[in-house]
């Protein structure tokens, strides 16, 4: 990749427009994990502004009558959703990070 493809600024990656797909790691894949790896660090209050700023994400849809999109992925260029609405593994993800704050603990990985 050239480095006029991409620009790393200290909150997100912009990748060029052929590379958007890959946005889906960074939106709640990686979200979602980092938010029960605060947890795990000790960290409670920046996992829950965390799971804040993920939540204001995920109500992003395509489909504007929905309250929760649950998108398949993001452009990381301008957050807009440009999958799939209503992604079970987007909602199961969501879900994990919110019951890691809920609870203080990072179920199925305490060790």
């Amino acid at each position: 990749m050239e480095q006029s493809n991409y620009f790393i600024s200290q909150k997100s990656i912009f990748l060029s427009e052929s590379q958007s797909f890959l946005n889906f790691i960074r939106d709640r894949v990686i979200s979602a994990l980092h938010i029960a790896a605060l947890v795990k660090a000790g960290k409670p209050e920046l996992a829950r502004e965390k799971l804040f700023l993920l939540t204001d994400l995920i109500k992003k849809s395509r489909n504007k009558n929905l309250d929760y999109g649950f998108n398949e992925w993001y452009k990381a260029q301008d957050g807009d959703p440009m999958g799939q609405d209503w992604q079970s593994w987007s909602a199961a993800l969501y879900l994990y990070a919110a019951e890691c704050v809920r609870t203080n603990t990072t179920p199925f990985f305490e060790f």
